[in-house]
């Protein structure tokens, strides 16, 4: 799904691997040990800059805990709409160096998203209120 959804991105960049780990491994490229801090508990994708390769990498079972007891077409639109979030992330690459630099990214990836695609935008505000 997330190969489909680089498909739909409207900006030319180059093509980022796309890994799914496990919570221990997800937690470990965060720079964390194996436990994620609690504002980490609810990201279920994040960029990652390694060997001159973009990355996004999701971790399935944040994914799960988003998307359990949903409709087929709402755990698909959750997933676009988080490689949509990331692949902004990678076409807006700013060095980030402390906690506000990554909520203005946040906002600004967020931002992006809603103005291209409204609806995926929706579906990913609408899940992240419920956890």
């Amino acid at each position: 799904l997330a190969e489909e959804t680089y498909k739909i991105f409207p900006y030319k960049i180059r093509k980022p691997a796309f890994k799914i780990f496990n919570k221990e491994l997800f937690a470990k490229y965060l720079g964390k040990d194996s436990e994620l801090p609690p504002h980490l508990k609810t990201t279920p994708a994040f960029r990652l800059h390694i060997l001159n390769q973009e990355c996004v990498v999701f971790c399935k079972e944040i994914i799960n805990n988003f998307v359990k007891n949903k409709s087929l077409e709402e755990r698909e639109g959750f997933v676009k709409a988080i490689t949509l979030h990331e692949l902004y992330h990678i076409k807006l690459t700013k060095e980030i160096n402390n906690k506000e630099e990554a909520l203005v990214a946040e906002d600004e990836a967020n931002i992006s998203l809603a103005e291209d695609f409204p609806e995926l935008a929706q579906i990913l505000s609408d899940l992240s209120q419920n956890i």
